[in-house]
């Protein structure tokens, strides 16, 4: 278990989990070649409305984990609680976008794939948390939340930019034709 020496282990695991980035692949040059990230997405229905249905879609953001607002300021508080930027408390079941990129040999160019997942569990949590120890060797559970990587969310074909300046999946028909794969399948595809 990560972090199994320290007293506040508990806040070391909660610290990582701030993290966006799961794995980074670099060439010997130091030069990103391939990673997985990830972030919660929200679900609530705020957001525009669909007239044809008589109903609000859902908000669809995607925000670096750091940048949910929180129930308590500081992130490792007990009894936490995130929120989105449309105010409402964030649902396990709301899962998350996942992002694994690539190099393409024959263009040389790193290529982006998404789809959804589940929650990371708290075993999964556990080893990344594990990695986390070995790689930045933290003395305390801020100085590693203050450490772990926040990877934005790029714009693109599928992630556009709603008019409050906040990053969302751009809409419903393109969320639903994400492909979805469980965790526990997502990291063996990183093995």
């Amino acid at each position: 278990m990560a972090f199994e020496c320290k007293v506040d282990q508990h806040d070391f695991i909660m610290a990582a989990s701030y993290s966006d980035s799961w794995v980074m692949i670099k060439d010997e040059s130091g030069r990103v070649i391939g990673g997985l990230d990830s972030w919660y997405i929200c679900q609530a229905k705020t957001g525009p409305r669909d007239y044809g249905k008589n109903t609000r879609t859902p908000c669809y953001r995607i925000m670096a984990s750091k940048d949910w607002g929180k129930r308590h300021s500081d992130p490792l508080a007990t009894k936490q609680h995130w929120h989105c930027s449309c105010r409402k408390v964030f649902q396990a079941e709301w899962g998350q976008i996942v992002q694994m990129s690539k190099l393409n040999p024959q263009t040389m160019k790193v290529e982006k794939y998404y789809m959804k997942s589940d929650v990371p569990n708290w075993n999964l949590e556990d080893m990344r948390a594990m990695a986390l120890e070995e790689e930045l060797a933290p003395t305390s559970a801020r100085e590693l939340y203050e450490k772990v990587e926040t990877v934005n969310v790029a714009l693109g074909d599928f992630i556009v930019q709603d008019e409050q300046g906040f990053h969302r999946i751009a809409s419903e028909k393109i969320f639903n034709s994400l492909p979805e794969f469980k965790w526990s399948q997502l990291y063996n595809f990183t093995k």
